[in-house]
């Protein structure tokens, strides 16, 4: 059976080019200087006995990417207290408020590419580049709205996995260069997951994420909000019959609550920002 790393070792070249994509890519945020006592975001790439754990984490420390985009938070954000985010060889990506602590796996950036591979074992290394690289920034955004939830004490009514999807792709359409294509990348993710799964045990449709069909539709739906046009001039080119019925009866509405949760988050973070 084929492995993760059996997988990412064909295809080292990959990670070469990852290292050209996330130099080219970069936060839309404004060159402002902040001098308090806050918080800051804190960026570290753990060690791994894994050799190519190693190689990812020196591509993407050497990239710069991560840390233009946590210079950009620091930046634009008052935090009350430092935020780290961690590349590392651990269970992730995940968030955890004991530590304040962001967490991305190395062995999670490798299950992407393993998905992605054996859904299209015969994607050029563009497009695997492409989906790796989109979704993982994807999943840190939707990371980092759990920490800013948390350390902001922000009021979130309903469910917070929703919540933190949805600031997710605000932050990607809103701030982030080519952040439709990260936007859309995650959506076919969560697409790409639910074809795994044959059957729903309990504990997923009791589990606080919601099931990942569900977030793929979300996502569309946010995505389409920001950007109809393109949404649709994009699903009319692949055909995409289910996707295109779908905006048909729920684009007006998709345009609206993109627009809302879009207001909603910028009330909620306004009072945060340095701005301010």
């Amino acid at each position: 059976m084929m492995t993760i790393i059996s997988i990412i070792n064909g295809h080292q070249r990959i990670w070469r080019w990852i290292a050209l994509l996330l130099i080219s890519l970069s936060l839309a945020y404004p060159m402002q200087s902040y001098a308090g006592n806050n918080g800051r975001f804190q960026l570290e790439f753990g060690k791994s006995d894994n050799k190519t754990f190693q190689d990812i984490a020196v591509i993407f420390k050497e990239s710069g990417q991560f840390q233009s985009i946590i210079d950009g938070l620091n930046r634009e954000f008052v935090i009350p207290e430092n935020i780290k985010v961690e590349f590392a060889d651990k269970e992730g990506p995940l968030y955890d408020p004991a530590t304040k602590t962001i967490t991305m796996s190395y062995d999670y950036i490798f299950y992407l590419t393993t998905v992605y591979l054996e859904k299209y074992p015969k994607a050029n290394d563009d497009a695997i580049l492409r989906f790796t690289t989109g979704s993982t920034t994807f999943l840190f955004y939707h990371e980092l709205a759990h920490s800013l939830i948390d350390v902001y004490h922000l009021p979130i009514v309903s469910s917070e996995e929703a919540a933190a999807d949805n600031l997710a792709v605000i932050i990607s359409l809103e701030y982030t260069n080519d952040g439709y294509t990260i936007a859309m990348d995650s959506a076919e993710l969560f697409d790409l997951l639910e074809e795994t799964n044959e059957e729903y045990d309990d504990d997923e449709l009791w589990d606080e994420h919601a099931l990942d069909s569900q977030r793929f539709y979300n996502i569309i739906c946010l995505t389409y909000g920001r950007y109809p046009e393109r949404v649709a001039k994009e699903l009319k080119e692949l055909k995409n019959e289910k996707l295109l019925a779908f905006i048909e009866e729920k684009g007006e509405y998709c345009v609206s609550e993109y627009e809302r949760q879009l207001q909603a988050w910028l009330q909620l973070l306004e009072p945060h920002l340095v701005s301010q």
